[in-house]
């Protein structure tokens, strides 16, 4: 239903759903949907369509796709083979790209699982280089990330007047939030030299959003982020001592 040419934008948000469900059973599930002709395809697309419900629900399906399947893991750069690794990079990192974008929308749920899929894939080097590629060039990533632990923060760390107290911290984007930074900044294979990396860190405030977060500042939150948030402040500590 997902790929017939006449299936109505109703029809097609009923198929990814079904999908998405399949997907969360296993990695068989996963995999099976991923092998399939033409889907992943279709899914990128409608991930884009200004509808929130069919974008939501392409954007969980990927990240469902992402945890359960090798191959969906590696298609947005969980893992390179040597053979055609720059033009692959290429293409992942523009999937990461728009995983980020997705990371950035008003609607939450998308939101969750967009970071939630960024979190998974971070756990690969390559996908880390992708994201520190795309800070240096565009230098929005990182404040993406950040704004999913602290919704007020701002380009340079400057928390708008009252702006804290309408945006609350959703408890789930903290914790795929301090995820991802966490694993894109101990990156053991990043390329990216110290100083750049200060400097890119600094800009997009995260030593302030950290020292907040563990203050209790932005709220309550589960203890599972404390291991991860505190060895992402010693890295920003180190980061910035290295740099003085």
């Amino acid at each position: 239903m997902l790929l017939h040419p006449s299936a109505n934008m109703l029809q097609q948000f009923e198929a990814i759903m079904a999908l998405t469900n399949l997907a969360s059973h296993g990695t068989t599930c996963a995999a099976r949907i991923a092998d399939v002709p033409r889907v992943l395809d279709k899914v990128e697309l409608l991930m884009l369509e200004d509808h929130t419900l069919i974008r939501r629900a392409s954007t969980e399906l990927i990240c469902n796709l992402i945890a359960g399947s090798e191959n969906v893991f590696e298609r947005y750069g969980g893992g390179l083979e040597p053979s055609g690794k720059k033009t692959r990079g290429k293409l992942c990192k523009s999937k990461i790209q728009v995983l980020l974008a997705m990371s950035d929308v008003e609607d939450v749920p998308t939101r969750l699982a967009a970071s939630g899929a960024l979190a998974t894939l971070t756990s690969s080097p390559t996908a880390c280089d992708g994201i520190l590629e795309l800070q240096t060039e565009y230098h929005r990533a990182f404040l993406i990330l950040a704004q999913l632990i602290d919704p007020g923060v701002h380009h340079g760390d400057d928390v708008a007047e009252g702006e804290d107290s309408i945006q609350k911290s959703d408890p789930g984007l903290v914790h795929r939030g301090v995820v991802c930074i966490r694993n894109v900044l101990l990156n053991p294979q990043s390329s990216l030299p110290r100083p750049a990396l200060a400097e890119e860190v600094e800009n997009a405030g995260l030593l302030g959003v950290f020292e907040r977060l563990l203050k209790g500042e932005l709220g309550s939150f589960s203890e599972a982020i404390l291991p991860p948030a505190a060895e992402v402040t010693n890295k920003l500590v180190e980061l910035f001592s290295s740099d003085q």
